[in-house]
């Protein structure tokens, strides 16, 4: 959400509209989390002409299935830009650019304006010939701070809200921007403790660290997906009678005996083989950087990726088709994944962002 994509030109759109049929496959770029794609499905459902959309947060896609008179492509991909996201045909790799900038921006000028804040801390009062000079730069840095690292997320917010569409940005904008005014009104009414522009820095960029992080992680597992050849060339190394085989996956059965290479990740749950415990890595599918020590004849959960103590022999307990990361790779059928939603998800996500609302709105009114 804090990156910016130009809107698709007029031959894009024109290509985006001559070609929609009944059944479509778009990539799109800036989808990040489950506020982005309840975004995007709120955009696609209010459309005219809309029937069914499934979002692959994994991959990057999206597949729809549209009335083709009715369905404006080029005004949904219009809808999609002003939010952030970049959509193209499937296949096409979309521009964008690398704003890491923006994080270590933010950071500079986060540290900057607690350096400033912390004579407060220490006891500075208001009538310090300091004070005034100290507390209206500081003012000045976090007001740029928000305008020029959180301006995304605030036009988003305000997008959203024009679209009645709940956000999780809308809450955090408006955190940022009364928190702002707050300061004001509290720097010239004098009240020192009621100064919180140090803290109004640091979320910000705590937000957009995370976001950052969270982008790099996925854009390094869908490197490998995004046109589905995981599943169709990945290859094993089967042993049968003490010979290799290289088998393809779909075919890996319970009871075979395999090898999987340092870097290499297991396809299924397994039974690790040898004499020495193994250390695994799983933050391929956990997204967490922590690691796992699997004993001899313990089991091995599929999605975990070999350290770097070279091949493993392993013992499937169970085939590919059964495997959890089959399941988390497998593309469904359009149309069932809204059936496929819990009634209790999709009340959380739709009342989320008001019932956040309500208590923060509520706990001030108690402060």
């Amino acid at each position: 959400p804090n990156e910016r994509y130009d809107a698709p030109g007029d031959a894009e759109l024109q290509e985006l509209s001559y070609r929609v049929k009944p059944r479509l496959s778009l990539q799109i770029q800036g989808l990040h989390c489950a506020a982005c794609a309840w975004l995007v499905r709120s955009l696609f459902d209010r459309q005219e002409g809309a029937l069914s959309l499934r979002i692959d947060s994994f991959r990057g896609r999206l597949d729809l299935e549209v009335a083709p008179q009715a369905f404006d492509v080029g005004l949904f991909a219009q809808r999609l830009a002003q939010f952030g996201y970049r959509i193209s045909l499937t296949g096409q790799e979309p521009s964008s650019s690398t704003l890491w900038w923006i994080p270590g921006l933010s950071l500079a000028l986060s540290m900057n304006v607690m350096l400033l804040t912390l004579p407060l801390y220490f006891g500075m009062a208001v009538t310090d010939p300091n004070f005034a000079t100290l507390s209206i730069v500081a003012m000045a840095l976090t007001g740029f701070h928000i305008v020029v690292c959180g301006g995304t997320i605030i036009r988003q917010a305000v997008l959203a809200s024009v679209h009645r569409v709940p956000h999780l940005d809308l809450p955090l904008a408006l955190g940022l921007v009364l928190g702002f005014v707050a300061g004001i009104v509290a720097w010239r009414a004098g009240r020192v403790e009621g100064l919180y522009f140090d803290s109004i820095s640091v979320l910000l960029t705590l937000v957009l660290i995370g976001r950052a992080l969270q982008k790099q992680q996925l854009n390094r597992l869908r490197s490998g997906l995004q046109t589905g050849e995981f599943e169709t060339n990945w290859r094993v190394l089967r042993l049968v009678s003490g010979v290799i085989e290289p088998t393809p996956l779909a075919k890996l059965q319970s009871g075979d005996e395999y090898l999987v290479a340092s870097g290499g990740v297991v396809p299924v749950e397994s039974c690790l083989l040898g004499s020495q415990p193994e250390v695994f890595d799983p933050s391929w599918v956990t997204g967490e950087s922590t690691h796992q020590r699997v004993q001899p004849g313990d089991k091995v959960p599929a999605g975990l990726r070999v350290g770097h103590t070279g091949g493993l022999r392993l013992l499937a307990n169970e085939g590919w088709g059964q495997s959890r990361l089959h399941h988390l790779l497998s593309v469904p059928a359009l149309g069932t994944d809204d059936a496929a939603q819990p009634v209790w998800l999709r009340r959380t996500v739709r009342w989320f962002v008001p019932t956040v609302l309500c208590l923060a709105f509520g706990g001030g009114l108690l402060w």
